[in-house]
């Protein structure tokens, strides 16, 4: 909290998604959320993927004859499930516990070996479908629409060169780490 003047001002840059998401769908800092809650030291998400689910904004907009459609991400605690409509996005890919399994174990390379699924592939080919999607949704639907979808790109790892071909990120297993192992570096 900064004062400048007589008035005070409130400053957040939330460094989880899941805690960015639920204050900004829910036009609120979460602060007093947190407090009343007594969520302080969790690390329990289901609490702020359930205020997306059930955000203002949603609810404002149904308001005003305005349906909602989530489009998955492919992580299920990012999702609006909640939605009135749902696109899963049709993917052989890693749910929370195998990208975790991928990263904590020795079973990516392994993996690697025997060629199957290559999870950078497959997270690269879940954001194209993402974007892909968006605009035909208003082509689907004869209503208006608020649309919820959660776009991993700008998220490590990092698998978009400058000109939308595959790289190959430096860290060889894969995770969706906040990225602090690249700063600093």
């Amino acid at each position: 909290m900064k004062v400048s003047g007589c008035q005070m001002h409130r400053v957040r840059n939330y460094m989880r998604t899941v805690l960015s998401l639920s204050a900004t769908l829910n036009l609120e800092y979460l602060d007093d959320f947190i407090e009343m809650n007594d969520l302080e030291l969790t690390s329990d998400e289901r609490p702020f993927a359930y205020m997306i689910r059930r955000s203002y904004v949603k609810g404002f907009l149904q308001n005003f004859g305005y349906e909602s459609v989530g489009i998955s991400s492919g992580f299920a605690g990012w999702d609006m499930f909640g939605g009135d409509q749902y696109l899963d996005q049709k993917t052989s890919g890693m749910n929370q516990f195998e990208a975790k399994l991928h990263s904590h174990t020795p079973v990516y390379p392994i993996l690697r070996e025997l060629a199957l699924n290559d999870p950078f592939e497959v997270y690269r080919d879940l954001q194209i479908q993402t974007l892909e999607a968006i605009p035909d949704i208003p082509k689907t639907f004869d209503m208006p629409i608020f649309t919820f979808a959660h776009i991993l790109c700008p998220h490590p790892p990092f698998v978009f060169g400058k000109d939308g071909e595959l790289v190959r990120p430096k860290e060889p297993r894969f995770h969706l780490g906040d990225g602090s192992y690249i700063v600093g570096n």
